[in-house]
């Protein structure tokens, strides 16, 4: 059950009129509001109308940049550990301003609904308690928003209040340092008034642990490792979060919203035929919030790149032979007499009678016979889609878990000094993928078995890559691991042009004019 994608779409129409950004034509926005049509003076009555204004905000999510396909392949393709189908874009053109896949104008719309009950939380008939609460998941969605928009640009312009296309476009970009500031305060007073969990009607809801998380994660940005720790510490005193027992657990539309989950964005099945980015429907869709499935292998028969021409991202053979030996996270075993496929199908491992093409094209033309990873597409971990047009799955994308708040923490221990702390974390993830604990080692050894352990635990999931930026280790991984180039200007992403040309107060950051 996903309760959370139960949205209202009216409030979602009511404040895409004024979008930030917006490229709309003039004429549409000067639209005047008919008898008897929501407006945001006759919204904003009760905690409905609140509830709505949240929906919205996490329906922001459901989009194929914020949340979706490209949030998973587009990290993974600079890292070099998805080799692409022409459907994607390579390396180099992720630095591009011209770039289609833009996370800043997705990220945005996010802030601007968020600002929306934000700005209105004087009015209506809400209870002090019932404030506080709205409060708080709209600053949750908000710092998640701007978490993600300075992790990949750097100082971004902070818009707080709500605001036309044409009174944001004059907005300047805040430092770094500021535009984390931001982020912590969101979080902090979002941590304050979240429950630390939802029932069972309003399941996928952030929650105290999540604000948490993102708050830890914020301060190691931010290198203070002592309120990270602190945020760290108040996480785990909630006791509602544990590692899944097997890895195979973790990754499954029927074990959604378990255990190890902190946050993660709901997705239904999609079955209509057309896309829609944001779930009002296309070509004949209607309310679809999929993720698509990119991720799937070709092959043949209907278990393989059951997208069609969107499946045959595979993985790179240097990640799929750099697991250790019995490492329950790469190879499919036997347990109880049926085969687990955990995360990696090998090219000549065989699913439900199927194996997958013996070779791929890739976009440089070469030919690769490889593994694919199963976390997010329609095979090992999904029931097959009994027919329709099947653009997506409904498995929901996991943003923040468990087992990566361990190895976040295990890193903060050793920068304290506490090297035993931080391997007993790391071991943690280690005893669950079946592996042997590693040994008490110095600083610089501990760093090596960290970076080895998050990119067997988090490869393909949207953090991985923005860890390694943060540590500023991408220069030495992609030359160490696949011989490629990584400029030192990459690490901030380039302001899409199309921003900048609206926006005249915006810089681009530099390396990209």
């Amino acid at each position: 059950m996903k309760p959370i994608k139960l949205l209202t779409t009216s409030f979602a129409m009511m404040i895409v009129l004024p979008l930030v950004f917006s490229a709309c034509d003039k004429s549409f926005l000067d639209i005047q509001p008919q008898d008897g049509s929501l407006t945001t003076q006759s919204f904003w009555k009760n905690k409905q109308d609140f509830d709505a204004s949240i929906m919205a905000t996490y329906r922001a999510m459901n989009n194929t940049n914020a949340g979706g396909d490209n949030w998973i392949t587009t990290p993974n393709a600079i890292l070099n550990e998805m080799l692409p189908n022409a459907g994607f874009v390579e390396l180099q053109n992720q630095f591009q301003t011209s770039s289609r896949f833009s996370w800043w104008s997705s990220f945005y719309l996010m802030v601007h609904r968020a600002n929306q009950p934000i700005a209105n939380i004087t009015k209506g008939t809400l209870t002090d308690a019932e404030r506080k609460a709205v409060l708080a998941e709209a600053k949750f969605l908000r710092g998640f928003a701007y978490f993600n928009l300075v992790r990949g640009f750097g100082g971004v312009p902070l818009i707080l209040i709500p605001k036309s296309a044409s009174d944001a476009r004059e907005d300047p970009r805040a430092t770094e340092q500021a535009s984390w500031e931001q982020v912590v305060a969101d979080l902090k007073e979002a941590a304050d008034g979240l429950p630390a969990t939802w029932d069972a009607a309003n399941g996928g809801r952030a929650t105290k642990g999540a604000a948490l998380a993102y708050l830890a994660n914020s301060y190691m940005y931010l290198k203070d490792w002592t309120k990270a720790a602190e945020s760290f510490t108040a996480l785990q005193a909630l006791n509602v979060y544990d590692l899944v027992p097997t890895p195979r657990e973790v990754f499954s539309e029927k074990n959604e919203n378990n255990k190890e989950s902190v946050f993660e964005i709901q997705f239904t099945q999609g079955y209509e035929n057309g896309w829609s980015t944001d779930g009002t429907g296309g070509g004949g869709a209607s309310n679809v919030h999929f993720l698509a499935l990119q991720s799937a292998p070709g092959g043949i028969g209907g278990q393989f790149a059951p997208g069609g021409g969107w499946g045959g991202s595979i993985l790179a053979t240097q990640l799929a032979q750099s697991f250790e030996a019995g490492d329950r996270r790469r190879f499919a075993f036997t347990q109880g007499g049926v085969t687990i496929y955990p995360w990696i199908l090998g090219a000549t491992e065989s699913y439900k009678g199927e194996v997958m093409a013996s070779a791929y094209t890739l976009p440089t033309g070469t030919v690769s016979t490889n593994a694919c990873c199963t976390k997010y597409w329609l095979g090992p971990n999904s029931p097959t889609i009994p027919g329709g047009s099947d653009l997506g799955g409904g498995q929901n994308l996991i943003q923040m878990r468990f087992a990566e708040v361990l190895l976040n923490l295990a890193e903060v221990n050793a920068e304290q000094g506490n090297l035993a702390g931080a391997y007993t974390q790391l071991n943690k993830v280690r005893t669950r993928a079946g592996l042997a604990v590693k040994p008490l080692a110095d600083k610089t050894t501990f760093e090596r078995d960290l970076l080895n352990e998050r990119r067997h635990e988090l490869f393909w999931e949207p953090n991985l890559y923005f860890h390694l930026a943060r540590k500023k280790q991408l220069v030495a991984y992609l030359k160490d691991n696949y011989n490629k180039t990584f400029q030192d200007f990459w690490y901030y992403w380039p302001i899409p042009q199309s921003e900048i040309d609206q926006n005249k107060a915006l810089v681009q950051n530099p390396g990209y004019n």
